[in-house]
């Protein structure tokens, strides 16, 4: 059962009760990476982390010792659009879980001495990927696809940036992005509504703003705009060329988006899907292929990701080119769009087996949707899902010619693949 309230101060609230001996309870705020300047690149994440390190009445060992004996899980995570903070616990233990997580998000302190400590681990973490090409890729890809736009920054900011942070910039993203119409509060699983409410009476007494508080508060964001199409090829010693190449796909509350869903399915979503058949079971050119898709609020991407041996790049990029070309074409059978649709089917029924997943789509839907979105309603939209709408969404998906990233031991001149794949425009 579903069920909403605005809290007195204007944070929201939204639960869906069910059959479970655990419950997901999670703080969301409508701030994220693409919500900074270039000046303060990889606060949203920055924050996230400063969280954990201590409150008024908790130091950061406590706070770790607490989660502990929560048993569970608790984690937290910051995307180009959202922060959140989040835990799965037993039942009975939500109280504790509420007061624990409410008190990191009112009352985090981001003691000087810890931001010192965490500017180190967040630079870690920086190098971390650096060092793991499958990262990096995406990072350099978004950069390419959204260059010069906030969503082309990575996440976790850039090392100049990061090096520079202080505690004051903490606190004056924190103050012009933290507000009440911006935080939701979502939990899914054994959980009474009207006695969650009761537990959050100290988030609901705490100022974050005023009582009438719009969303539309805070950072105002810019669509980013799409660009010409482009080739970032980046040296690196690697044993294999990875291989990152997509375009621009749809906002999250595109009445296309299921179709979308079962394109990427087909062309690279699962191991009956095109690429995964042809580039893997037919010629064991890659290990790891596939096709995938992301949405915001206002831009999205389809793309796909190879790892491949140096030698096969153009091979590869051949056999995209091709099935992408016989999809355009029309080149979708009944039979696969009807498997896609079981898998997606059975993907969101599973899904729903996790207490977390489905806090996580419960909030996901209010922010971005602004409702409530019952699972029967998205099962019976990818069933309505037709083979010429597929058709027409392909060739408007790939109506101009791909953008990419190729990272490893590759040069420019290496590759010759199909140009009416590939951008004319390319960078070494």
């Amino acid at each position: 059962m579903y069920q909403k309230t605005v809290l007195q101060n204007g944070i929201s609230l939204i639960t869906e009760r069910s059959q479970s001996r655990t419950v997901s309870f999670g703080i969301w705020i409508d701030v994220g990476s693409r919500d900074e300047d270039q000046r303060s690149s990889g606060c949203a994440h920055f924050v996230e982390h400063m969280l954990f390190k201590g409150t008024a009445s908790r130091d950061a060992a406590a706070i770790a010792r607490e989660l502990d004996r929560l048993g569970g899980q608790a984690n937290a995570f910051t995307s180009k659009e959202h922060t959140c903070l989040y835990g799965t616990v037993l039942d009975k233990q939500l109280p504790q879980l509420v007061a624990l997580l409410s008190d990191l998000f009112l009352f985090s302190l981001h003691p000087e001495q810890e931001v010192e400590r965490e500017r180190l681990v967040i630079l870690q973490e920086i190098g971390m990927v650096q060092d793991t090409p499958e990262d990096l890729i995406h990072d350099l890809f978004a950069g390419v696809l959204w260059n010069g736009h906030p969503m082309g920054r990575p996440v976790l900011g850039e090392p100049e940036a990061i090096a520079a942070m202080t505690r004051t910039r903490l606190q004056m993203f924190i103050a012009q992005g933290y507000l009440p119409g911006r935080v939701l509060i979502s939990a899914a699983g054994n959980v009474e509504h009207d006695l969650l409410v009761r537990m959050l009476t100290p988030m609901s007494e705490f100022g974050l703003g005023s009582g009438e508080v719009s969303v539309a508060q805070g950072p105002i964001r810019q669509a980013p705009g799409p660009l010409p199409s482009r080739i970032l090829v980046q040296p690196k010693r690697l044993e294999q060329a990875h291989l990152l190449f997509g375009t621009y796909g749809l906002p999250v509350n595109s009445e296309a988006r299921y179709a979308l869903a079962l394109l990427s399915t087909i062309l690279g979503g699962n191991m009956s899907s095109r690429l995964f058949q042809e580039v893997r079971e037919k010629r064991g050119l890659a290990y790891s292929i596939y096709s995938f898709v992301e949405a915001s609020s206002d831009s999205g991407v389809l793309g796909i990701y190879a790892g491949v041996g140096h030698e096969a790049v153009n091979e590869v990029l051949e056999l995209i080119s091709v099935v992408i070309k016989d999809i355009c074409a029309g080149g979708i059978t009944r039979e696969e769009l009807q498997g896609a649709q079981d898998f997606a089917r059975a993907g969101i029924f599973l899904a729903e087996e996790s207490m977390e997943a489905r806090m996580m789509r419960l909030a996901k839907n209010e922010l971005t949707l602004g409702r409530y979105l019952p699972i029967e309603e998205v099962e019976i939209a990818l069933t309505r899902v037709g083979l010429d709408e597929l058709t027409a969404l392909a060739a408007d998906i790939f109506g101009k010619p791909l953008a990419g990233v190729v990272l490893g031991p590759v040069r420019m001149d290496d590759y010759r693949a199909d140009p009416s794949l590939l951008a004319g425009e390319s960078d070494e």
